[in-house]
């Protein structure tokens, strides 16, 4: 089973800003309750974005989880990152009703309490965050500017546990996620490469598991830097959202290592925009549905990879 959806400049406001808004410093440890920030935001919408891809896709059942429960890697690359880096993340939220994830998000979710991972001997505390609303999220988010940003290692095979210290409205709780042995990796075209727009895009990646589904976004934009843009913005500005050409995303139900945009989606997608740039992002989700005090949650593990081409 394959899902695609094309989207326009309006249909992606939501969804860009994820890769648009400013990062924020994190706590240095848990349980600060420090008011939920555009960057805490970002990261659940993030989860969100994927999650609800999942759930187009009829492979996730987004709206009937209490919550979701993630642990990840480069899936936050933003389109315009210039380093190859590897960046984690983690994230915790649990409701006390059963309603859509994306109404609830800036609401927050019940007191969990301590909320750490442990991996290979480490132990690392996700910093409590409370909403406006009276809500909290957890999470784990590194700025580049903080240079005591703490980092969950990527290692292959390993089991990775949630530990959720419990409260008055959650009791205690275990999830385990198992890493696959190797990470999605984007193998052509290489990050920097220039392809040609009228021709067939072959994107080849490698890693992850064999039936875990693959999500695919193919976005244009405009790297920031370069020259201006059919909307007139200066060298270095960064569009806002709604200047955005569009993008493909894809559903794919396994993992094939292989997808193929074809030259009419990508001429769907450039439509009339100046864009010189494509941002090519594979992920995959290891996820599961976990039960606990009688309700369902979404236990998620994300590896990723992207790679920024020249338009010819």
């Amino acid at each position: 089973m394959m899902y695609v959806r094309i989207f326009s400049r309006v249909g992606l406001m939501l969804i860009l800003a994820v890769a648009m808004v400013a990062c924020t410093e994190n706590a240095s440890g848990p349980n600060t309750s420090e008011v939920l920030n555009s960057g805490d935001l970002a990261l659940l919408l993030a989860v969100q974005d994927d999650v609800q891809q999942l759930d187009d896709g009829g492979i996730v059942p987004l709206d009937s989880a209490y919550g979701v429960f993630s642990i990840g890697w480069n899936q936050f690359i933003t389109p315009d990152q210039q380093e190859e880096t590897t960046g984690s993340h983690a994230f915790a939220v649990a409701y006390d009703e059963l309603s859509a994830i994306g109404i609830r998000r800036k609401a927050g979710g019940v007191d969990l309490g301590d909320v750490s991972i442990s991996y290979a001997g480490n132990s690392i505390a996700l910093s409590e965050k409370a909403t406006r609303m009276g809500g909290f999220i957890y999470s784990l988010f590194n700025h580049p500017r903080n240079t005591t940003a703490q980092e969950i290692e990527f290692v292959g095979g390993e089991t990775y546990q949630m530990i959720i210290s419990g409260s008055d409205n959650f009791t205690p709780l275990t999830v385990a996620l198992t890493a696959p042995s190797s990470a999605i990796s984007v193998d052509s075209p290489a990050n920097g490469d220039t392809v040609d727009a009228a021709q067939d895009l072959v994107i080849n990646w490698s890693g992850g598991t064999t039936d875990d589904p693959v999500l695919l976004k193919i976005v244009a934009h405009d790297r920031p830097g370069g020259p201006k843009g059919r909307h007139g913005h200066k060298p270095g500005d960064r569009p806002m959202p709604h200047e955005m050409p569009g993008a493909v995303f894809v559903t794919l139900d396994n993992n094939p290592g292989t997808y193929t945009v074809t030259a009419a989606e990508l001429q769907d997608l450039l439509g009339d925009a100046a864009s010189q740039h494509l941002a090519v992002h594979v992920s995959q989700v290891v996820k599961s549905t976990i039960t606990h005090d009688g309700n369902p949650y979404i236990a998620a593990l994300r590896t990723g990879d992207r790679a920024i081409l020249t338009i010819q």
